[in-house]
């Protein structure tokens, strides 16, 4: 009997080189399996058809908390971090997640490891250990997951819903990442194991599963190694459990398909919730509509072109009728949640601060637009409709292959439901659907207010509600319910509204996607595997350079364009940093980028996008797309930021947004306040969250005009940089630059203007700066910790020599050894908290693009359960274990490190826009230097120092930087309501020369400590320059006498 039997193959686009073969296993086990040649890695992913909908009634969560445990050892590979250190030593990166129908495992890894943790990662299915000794202290990780997603508003919305939502057999209405109460309650650990294990058998079985594999194995290569594995997964667990809670709750779920579909909402819904926000940022109303389910009507759902045109942003829409009155913001509108029963259709409107006085108006809006599709006729509806075919037609056939590791999970989890020859293809149209005129009236009518659940998230309006106060129970919030009866009746008296229109027909759909003559015949399909080559020089002239490649490796119609404005009159002011002309910039963007959101709306649909960015070296304008109307695209843009400007009511808007986002910055992840406040300390000259807010809202409309002005037209601070990369040849880019010129003007200046960046500063050798502040969000029960390491000598850019190479390269390698030893410790060992990572600063990332002038290392722990101080004892603790661990690490366990590391650095780019987006930030950076000079990719030299490291080079770096005498760390504590911080560490520094610790408390401490640090090029305030220069006579002065007593008691004894 064969062990598989082969499916339909996968309709794949035409710029899809990759094989892929689909088989349906003995065990019931459904798997693809995809041959990507030109990629250096491996990822496998693996979908159990059952999620938190399956949890008992009295155990919620244990699906999330069954997800967790699989990982700590099985049968074959009995310990906790096996499967973590193999992944660790292959350069790879694993994750799983649970839904409310599905778990999802996945990994990626070098290809030549694949063999070595896929044994591994099967045996979670077949065999895992789910100890005693696990369970007690992994419990405390999906707690503190929890912790930290109780200060979510999202999350917190969302739970909300649940609550209000009937009890049906989809399970939607149940509590699905769980907490140590709900999982334990008052049962022991052997009886929470026990649970476990019957969830287990119950559910992970073979039948209900679904895998994807990708590597640049053959077909043939991946069948012999993939499919005898996946095959053990037994379809049935012969000790499965016959009674019992879990089987109970199983015998529900395993129903389910038989019963008749059940929504979680009964019409009509007579009640509008009232939300508190916690972040005042937000303000939102939401327009819910519970529809049938659309999951196997991907392409022919109406709600296709019902989220199209509810959710459209161009001229005759909702939201280009509410942006004119000054009521919204944003808008977006789709399906929020669907599962086998159901399918809940929201529309999600951004409100501005006069859209929450008018929120009812608001509504009737998009009722009234829904009135006027019901009035509409087919043959529009047809246009639209075939419109919406030909773009998703062509997004499909135009689309490259990604990254396998988000490809492998993805497609694992749509084959849970779709059939193999449609899991690639689905959403995408390219069987030509047919417009269903009957199922989308029949849609449209259930678009009416009595089906409707009406959500306001807005701080005010909930304090002003007079609605009943009610509260859910998991994470303790409180929300109010009104009846609807005066908002339902606005909402159906429905006048007609003219302005609102039906999209015209789109004007940026390219006419041709057709590749560029001049590109190489070799060149005509896809090149991935073939190095990158960087752009050239195509012209120079007074005003500006033009540089310009075209795609070789792509094969795709597409193109990316990035101009650059240098100037130092973005955020320098008589040659000084300043932050309101960085402010002002910031708003200029913003209002135009709101202000164009309707009139762009259109070439994003057709594939055409544009970002507008101000930073220290002038203003960036990147736009990418089909290059058939690109140009065009580009320039049309360039011309309406420099000559249309902007209104003074999108600037307010905007204004006003980004005052409420800052004041709600506390409220965020403690982790993100530590971070911003150790970023506070190297670069100080950004300010604080309170000097920005005040430097906002001094702001006005004419300061934010004359800084365009000044930007634009001071023709002798300006100089440009265009960039085009992809489907156009010289003739065209030259052309392209030409009209740039005549946009922007071609007066002569300088094109050595300094791309200028954050100055880095630097510790001391041996200084330590210890911040204390306490969390200004008074429901954070979570503590965090950030410690940076900082090294002292420049890291290595590729440019010219290869200064910092070898501390780089060490760096580097470290970083990749220290994240699985560390997560072991902290998080799987000692249960610390849910976030426990290390992250390393290079000028020479992973990514390519340069962060950092010095190399550093990062590591971070949120934790609700031990004190900060405490934390960075712990952190001290391991720091010193890890020396001992690099110390004995089998030298075939470092060879494994580097040679995985080597392999990801030469990763080759699989995207044009990210290839193009580097090139674009290195002539940033390095052009004023010299254009020759540009470091285009010292990724080779890299990956070829890193394999002639050695164990004392690591070990050199190590000590020198994290934990030997001189080293320099920031320690950054922020406390939460658990462990508040009480003082106690002193204040002050021992001494600027043998080293000490500075205890900062608050922001203005840490702030003034950040100015009293010397630059990375050796500036600094001349008073710190000053005590360093007493400190150090001081020093001397110590030393000749303490030789000078020595000496004489010598003399004395002869």
């Amino acid at each position: 009997m064969s062990s598989f039997t082969s499916l339909s193959p996968p309709t794949q686009s035409p710029s899809d080189s990759r094989i892929h073969k689909s088989y349906l296993l003995s065990n019931g086990l459904t798997l693809l399996l995809t041959s990507y040649p030109s990629s250096p890695k491996s990822s496998a992913a693996l979908n159990v058809q059952v999620g938190a909908g399956a949890d008992p009634s009295s155990i919620p969560g244990l699906a999330h908390f069954c997800e967790h445990m699989v990982f700590l050892g099985s049968k074959d590979y009995p310990e906790e971090n096996a499967y973590k250190k193999l992944i660790s030593k292959s350069g790879g990166s694993s994750n799983a997640s649970t839904s409310m129908e599905s778990t999802t495992f996945k990994f990626v890894t070098t290809a030549s490891h694949l063999s070595t943790v896929l044994p591994c990662f099967t045996s979670f299915f077949t065999s895992p250990l789910m100890t005693s000794s696990g369970v007690s202290r992994e419990v405390n990780a999906v707690d503190s997951e929890n912790s930290k997603n109780l200060t979510s508003d999202a999350r917190r919305r969302l739970q909300i819903l649940k609550s209000r939502a009937i009890q049906t057999n989809s399970g939607y209405s149940n509590f699905s990442t769980g907490n140590l109460k709900t999982i334990y309650g008052s049962r022991s650990d052997s009886q929470v194991r026990e649970l476990l294990l019957n969830f287990h058998k119950l559910h992970y079985t073979s039948n209900r599963m679904s895998a994807v594999v990708i590597g640049p194995q053959s077909i043939e290569e991946l069948e012999e190694l993939v499919i005898p594995l996946l095959n053990s997964i037994p379809e049935i667990h012969d000790d499965a459990p016959t009674e019992g809670i879990v089987y109970e709750a199983a015998s529900r779920y395993s129903k389910m398909s038989h019963l008749k579909p059940e929504s979680s909402w009964s019409s009509p819904i007579d009640y509008t919730l009232y939300l508190r926000p916690l972040r005042s940022v937000i303000r939102k109303l939401y327009l819910s509509f519970p529809l049938p389910p659309q999951r196997y009507l991907k392409d022919d759902s109406p709600v296709r072109l019902l989220g199209h045109l509810l959710g459209h942003e161009s001229c005759g829409s909702i939201f280009y009728y509410l942006q004119k009155k000054g009521l919204a913001s944003s808008l977006s509108a789709g399906v929020r949640m669907e599962d086998e029963g159901q399918c809940f259709f929201q529309v999600q409107v951004g409100l501005t601060e006069e859209g929450v006085e008018e929120w009812e108006e608001v509504g009737r809006v998009v009722f009234e637009y829904v009135k006027m599709l019901e009035g509409s006729g087919s043959e529009d509806f047809e246009r639209i409709w075939k419109e919406k075919v030909e773009i998703a037609k062509m997004h499909f056939n135009m689309s490259s292959p990604g990254e396998p590791y988000a490809f492998a999970p993805f497609i694992a989890r749509r084959l849970g439901f779709l059939n193999t020859e449609e899991v690639l293809r689905s959403g995408s149209m390219v069987n030509d659907p047919s417009f269903d005129l009957k199922g989308f009236r029949d849609f449209l009518s259930r678009f009416n207010a009595d089906n409707c659940l009406i959500e306001v998230q807005s701080q005010r309006l909930y304090d002003e509600s007079n609605g009943k106060v009610e509260s859910e129970k998991y994470y303790d919030i409180e929300y109010k319910t009104e009846p609807n009866s005066v908002s339902t009746l606005k909402f159906k008296q429905l006048k007609g509204i003219k302005e609102l229109k039906l999209p015209v027909p789109n004007m940026y759909i390219p006419s041709s996607l057709e590749l560029n003559p001049n590109v190489p015949s070799d060149c005509l399909t896809p090149q991935i595997k073939k190095p990158c080559t960087p752009p050239t020089l195509l012209q120079t002239n007074s005003w500006g350079r033009l540089f310009h490649k075209l795609d070789d490796r792509y094969a795709l119609p597409t193109a990316y364009i990035a101009l650059l404005i240098r100037t130092p009159l973005s955020c320098y002011k008589e040659g000084r940093y300043d932050i309101k002309r960085e402010t002002l910039g910031g708003l200029y963007v913003g209002a135009f980028e709101h202000g164009m959101k309707s009139i762009f709306y259109e070439a994003g649909l057709a594939g055409m996008g544009y970002g507008v960015g101000v930073s220290r070296g002038g203003v960036s304008l990147r736009c990418h797309g089909y290059n058939d109307r690109l140009g065009d695209f580009c320039v049309d843009v360039l011309r309406r930021f420099g000559e249309g400007g902007i209104e003074e009511e999108w600037f307010e808007i905007v204004k006003e947004r980004k005052v409420r986002g800052l004041r709600s910055f506390y409220k965020e992840r403690p982790d993100y306040y530590a971070g911003f406040l150790e970023g506070l300390v190297l670069h100080p000259e950004g300010g604080s969250i309170e000097e920005m807010v005040e430097v906002l809202e001094a702001c006005t409309f004419e300061e934010v005009k004359q800084w365009k002005q000044q930007v634009l037209n001071e023709y002798e601070h300006r100089f440009v940089d265009l960039t085009c990369m992809g489907n156009i040849d010289s003739g065209e880019a030259t052309e392209l630059f030409d009209r740039v010129g005549q946009v922007l003007g071609t007066e002569p200046s300088s094109p050595n203007l300094l791309c200028m960046g954050k100055e880095t500063r630097l510790l001391d050798e041996g200084e330590e700066y210890r911040i204390h502040v306490q969390s200004k969000n008074e429901d954070e029960e979570n503590g965090a910790v950030t410690v940076l390491f900082q090294g002292r000598e420049q890291s290595f850019t590729g440019r010219n020599s290869n200064e910092g190479l070898r501390s780089t390269a060490s760096v580097k390698l470290l970083g990749s050894i220290l994240r699985e030893p560390l997560f072991n410790e902290l998080r799987t060992k000692q249960t610390l908290g849910y976030i426990v990572s290390s992250a390393l600063e290079t000028h020479f990332s992973v990514t390519r693009n340069a962060v950092s002038k010095v190399d550093a290392v990062g590591i971070t722990v949120v934790s609700k359960k031990v004190d900060p101080v405490d934390i960075v004892n712990r952190i001290d603790s391991f720091l010193d274990d890890f020396t001992r661990i690099l110390k004995t690490m089998p030298e075939s366990e470092i060879e494994s490190h580097k040679s995985s590391l080597y392999k990801k650095l030469l990763d080759p780019w699989k995207k044009l826009h990210h290839e193009s987006a580097d090139a674009a930030s290195r002539i940033r950076r390095y052009a004023p230097e010299g254009v020759e000079a540009i470091p285009w990719d010292p990724t080779p030299t890299m990956a070829e120092e890193i394999t002639k490291l050695t164990r004392e080079d690591m070990l050199r770096s190590w000590e020198r930087i994290v934990v030997g005498r001189k080293r320099s760390r920031i320690v950054t504590c922020v406390h939460g309501k658990f462990f508040p911080y009480k003082g106690g560490e002193r204040k002050g520094v021992r001494s600027l020369v043998f080293g000490g610790k500075k205890v900062l408390e608050g922001v203005d401490d840490t702030r003034k400590a950040g100015f009293d640090l010397c630059r990375l090029n050796g500036e600094g305030s001349e008073w710190r320059k000053m005590r360093l220069r007493v400190a150090m006579g001081l020093r001397v002065g110590v030393i000749v006498g303490t030789v000078g007593l020595v000496w004489n008691r010598l003399q004395k004894k002869k």
